[in-house]
């Protein structure tokens, strides 16, 4: 609400000062680093509300081997397939705060199987591949 007070204002002198070209010039720049200004202030406010309200469990969003599992299989499935089901079990260890989730080659087998990393902390999806 201030800020649509301030830039009103702001308009209103603009608009007074245009008669005089040389007093206009020097406002014009005030008034755009003015609003610069506010648009800074405003998206920082905005991340500040944002963090506010974000929960982070404890254990991070990926806190086992089964959650890491279920997240490997829904990224698989469209890239490589229902072929990834041939690859089961799928094996999660976690090491240094990344799980690392892969198939299992069935004994046997000629090829490869799907990888994938992920972020215990935050989910985030750091690589996925399929080894030949």
């Amino acid at each position: 609400m201030k800020r649509n007070h301030i830039l009103k204002a702001i308009l209103q002198s603009i608009r007074q000062s245009l008669h005089d070209y040389k007093s206009a010039m020097p406002l014009f720049v005030l008034t755009v680093c003015v609003v610069c200004a506010l648009a800074g202030c405003s998206s920082g406010s905005n991340r500040a509300r944002t963090a506010l309200h974000n929960y982070v469990p404890e254990s991070g969003y990926v806190p086992d081997a089964i959650t890491a599992k279920k997240i490997a299989e829904a990224v698989w499935l469209p890239i490589y397939g229902e072929s990834i089901y041939d690859k089961r079990p799928f094996e999660a260890d976690l090491a240094g705060g990344v799980w690392i989730v892969s198939g299992t080659l069935p004994e046997d087998s000629l090829g490869g199987t799907p990888y994938m990393e992920i972020q215990k902390s935050d989910g985030r999806i750091l690589t996925v591949s399929h080894s030949k």
